[in-house]
């Protein structure tokens, strides 16, 4: 049990945040709600909540959406999925009244591949780092979480928020017709001499993901979050 309990305490210290039910409005506040289901962003916490509300709209879109984009992704590499996941967040920002920049717009060895900015946040961008799972073994996975996005883009920016994303894909080539691959097919990743499924080493990230918060005073909450195309 006690491995659990970063996990636990991290889920009971966030879950109120996301849930629209928790966050008291204003009646031009619920009445914009009503119209728009954009929820009010008033701090960084709250604008890292409605990044995570998108991206798991986007991963449910991918996984069961009547037009999904997934088989377009086979074989990709990351700037695909970069451009991607940009272009769906953008899609929204009039309604949340937020900004997108890719890291293409900045210098790389700085930025995230993807920040998310609002005026009501000045200065405390959501910092989203991308990586394709199939292309990384689970220590450059660890390094992404603590050393680009923790250690290089949270600090300098003066973020506080940040979401590693994992796309999984298969290795197939765009438009090749194929089954979707059961899940004991997929790639496994090697830790201690044990093979991991997708699902394993994205729970392992994120109770890192969770100390990291636990331990450490300039970090107010970060995620490990998944979008599955195959």
């Amino acid at each position: 049990m006690a491995d659990y309990k970063d996990v636990l305490l991290h889920h009971a210290r966030h879950s109120p945040q996301r849930s629209v039910a928790a966050l008291p409005m204003s009646p031009g506040e619920a009445f914009e709600w009503s119209r728009s289901h954009a929820v009010p962003i008033r701090t960084a916490d709250d604008l890292h909540r409605v990044v995570l509300d998108r991206l798991d709209d986007i991963s449910e879109d991918i996984a069961r959406g009547e037009f999904s984009e997934r088989e377009r992704f086979h074989a990709q590499d990351e700037k695909a999925f970069q451009i991607y996941l940009a272009r769906r967040l953008d899609s929204d920002r009039e309604v949340h009244r937020y900004e997108i920049s890719r890291e293409v717009e900045v210098d790389r060895e700085k930025m995230p591949d993807i920040r998310v900015s609002h005026s009501a946040c000045p200065g405390r961008p959501v910092s989203v780092e991308l990586k394709v799972a199939e292309n990384c073994t689970f220590t450059q996975l660890q390094d992404a979480l603590h050393k680009q996005l923790v250690g290089q883009y949270l600090r300098p920016q003066k973020s506080r928020n940040g979401v590693l994303v994992l796309c999984s894909r298969p290795k197939s080539k765009p438009g090749k017709k194929r089954k979707k691959a059961p899940k004991t097919q997929r790639k496994r990743w090697k830790i201690k001499g044990n093979l991991h499924s997708f699902d394993e080493i994205l729970q392992m990230l994120q109770e890192e993901a969770c100390t990291l918060v636990a331990t450490q005073t300039d970090i107010d909450a970060l995620e490990v979050v998944s979008v599955d195309f195959h």
